[in-house]
């Protein structure tokens, strides 16, 4: 399985993502997600996350496979 999400980084260093993902709590209530929350997401879906591949843009690729 393929998703192209935008990646939230860990750390503190300012990012268009990390201020998109302040406007989404604020606004729709929705949010921006880690690695670490896409790998918990892959797994309760029966898929394991097999790698993540950042792009030029703010979006990345994030790939699952079934296990």
């Amino acid at each position: 399985m393929l998703l192209v999400e935008r990646l939230l980084e860990p750390g503190n260093e300012p990012s268009r993502v990390k201020r998109g993902d302040i406007m989404m709590m604020v606004l729709p209530g929705g949010r921006e997600r880690p690695r670490t929350e896409y790998a918990a997401l892959y797994e309760t879906a029966g898929f394991e996350l097999t790698c993540v591949i950042k792009t030029k843009s703010d979006s990345a690729i994030i790939e699952g496979a079934p296990v």
